[in-house]
């Protein structure tokens, strides 16, 4: 992900030989709140596949970079006062 696009949302990218679900069980034990896997498909379709730390094993699918950072935007003017 261009970081051009990432606002301002931190982000790292792992672009290490290793093994995708290594990588994310890494980013698990980071204890990142959002794991993005680009894979082929995904390179192709221009998206990301979106998971969360809460729910490491649960994906929220693929989105494009626009949804994905409608969809954090929308999280972050829900989250509780004082959070």
């Amino acid at each position: 992900i261009n970081a051009e696009y990432m606002g301002d949302y931190y982000s790292e990218a792992d672009l290490s030989e290793k093994q995708f679900k290594k990588k994310i069980a890494l980013a698990q034990l980071a204890q990142y709140n959002f794991i993005l896997v680009v894979g082929k498909e995904e390179e192709v379709n221009g998206t990301v596949n979106v998971r969360t730390r809460a729910a490491a094993d649960k994906q929220h699918g693929q989105k494009t970079i626009a949804e994905m950072l409608t969809w954090f935007k929308q999280l972050m003017d829900e989250k509780p006062a004082g959070f």
